[in-house]
């Protein structure tokens, strides 16, 4: 809503103190990714755009000149403030295990019917981008329409959720920085799997929900779902658990699920 990101410093009882604000670099901002002291938003709005910070040990965060990069390639343009189609927009940002490159999850594109794809940047030893993006298209037609969510495990696999799809896949990040398929998609179950978490051998699926102007006959949105999958750290393979599904918070309209973090 304001465009800025902000940084606290966290106290051993908890206490936390507002240090800075910076304006994101964009429009929209909605995802953040720190590898050591390097800082990279992705805002949303407009075309979508990614800029770099260094976070001081003050806590101070000061940002990176050449590090921001239009996704105007990749995305589809929409208004400020806020984005004109929440299926479409841009997701999150976060870096590669080895700090070496960023992955970006685009939920649209351009002239695409809600495919989406990722995006991989690689980095220079300052921290910025090195060349251009590489983009791995998705397909509600091959049930990975969507990216959204996604985490790296302990061994570089990659789980994605597609939530124009409902599902979540596993990949594999290859040297020519495209993704590449391991296990699923598999179906969550529930409408619109948005934001993923992992804690171990387990990763929790935060579902939206089902919205009654989107399904013929629902007279009222349904509730958020948290579904679970146990993650192969060894191989990159996964299963969902279908019994540890949990209603979010309760079964009232308009309980959507949207983030989730352990």
């Amino acid at each position: 809503g304001s465009d800025t990101i902000s940084a606290f410093r966290v106290f051993p009882r908890r206490a936390v103190s507002l240090i800075d604000v910076e304006g994101s670099g964009g429009v929209f901002p909605v995802s953040l990714a720190l590898q050591n002291d390097l800082l990279y938003v992705l805002n949303s709005g407009k075309e979508g755009t990614i800029a770099g910070f260094k976070v001081r040990g003050d806590c101070m965060v000061v940002p990176l000149a050449g590090s921001s990069r239009s996704l105007a390639e990749f995305n589809d343009a929409f208004p400020t403030p806020e984005p004109g189609e929440v299926l479409t927009t841009p997701a999150q940002v976060s870096f590669t295990p080895d700090g070496t490159k960023l992955v970006v999850s685009i939920k649209g594109g351009p002239a695409s019917a809600f495919g989406g794809r990722m995006v991989v940047y690689a980095l220079d030893d300052d921290g910025l981008i090195t060349g251009d993006g590489v983009a791995t298209e998705f397909s509600v037609a091959e049930n990975t329409g969507g990216p959204f969510g996604f985490f790296f495990d302990t061994n570089g696999h990659l789980y994605v959720t597609h939530t124009n799809s409902f599902t979540v896949a596993s990949y594999r990040l290859s040297e020519d920085n495209t993704l590449k398929l391991i296990d699923g998609p598999v179906s969550t179950g529930h409408p619109f799997s948005c934001w993923i978490a992992q804690n171990g051998q387990f990763a929790y699926i935060v579902n939206f929900g089902p919205i009654a102007a989107a399904e013929p006959g629902l007279e009222v949105d349904g509730p958020g779902v948290i579904s679970a999958i146990r993650i192969n750290q060894s191989n990159g393979t996964f299963k969902l658990i279908d019994d540890d599904a949990a209603v979010y918070p309760d079964e009232v309209n308009g309980n959507h699920a949207i983030d989730i973090t352990l």
